[in-house]
């Protein structure tokens, strides 16, 4: 991954499961180190050049999370090299300049390379979701807390459910 967004992969695994969407559409106003909170609002889109971020995929997703003290000084290093100084910069601006989010194929397609570069191709990037969810079940998180993390509604239980069962084999 190349280090501008190598903590997207960060955020992905170490922050509740967010989707790639929600990673690529964050905003420096969507950390607060002072109370190590990250605020998921908004998600990039990928098939509207007019509207690029919107909603994230269900009004649950819309949420805050703690930010794990272990990543925070990895991330405010981040803000500080990485990312202008506007409340509005993005996090993951498109490679050719900071005024639009990453769109999410770019950092899909890296971190591809990435992990075929380490021997596992068998690792997709959805499976980084996954495992931090799966982790938090690890941690003791009951199916609502879980559900709770990654803005699951009450028709996603049996998603939910997956990762505490993946901890029964």
């Amino acid at each position: 991954m190349p280090e501008r967004y190598r903590i997207s992969i960060y955020l992905d695994v170490f922050r509740d499961g967010l989707r790639i969407g929600e990673v690529c559409a964050l905003q420096r106003r969507d950390i607060d180190p002072g109370t190590s909170i990250l605020h998921i609002r908004r998600g990039r889109g990928t098939m509207d050049n007019e509207r690029l971020t919107d909603t994230p995929k269900t009004d649950n997703s819309i949420r805050s999370e703690r930010i794990l003290l272990e990543l925070l000084p990895l991330l405010q290093q981040f803000l500080d090299d990485q990312v202008r100084t506007e409340k509005i910069a993005w996090l993951f601006p498109e490679w050719e300049g900071p005024t639009k989010p990453v769109h999410p194929n770019l950092p899909r397609s890296w971190y591809s390379q990435a992990r075929n570069q380490a021997g596992r191709p068998d690792l997709r990037f959805y499976k980084l979701r996954h495992t931090g969810l799966t982790w938090l079940a690890a941690e003791g998180a009951t199916v609502s807390e879980l559900m709770d993390a990654v803005g699951y509604t009450d028709a996603d239980v049996d998603t939910a459910m997956r990762y505490q069962h993946s901890l029964d084999r």
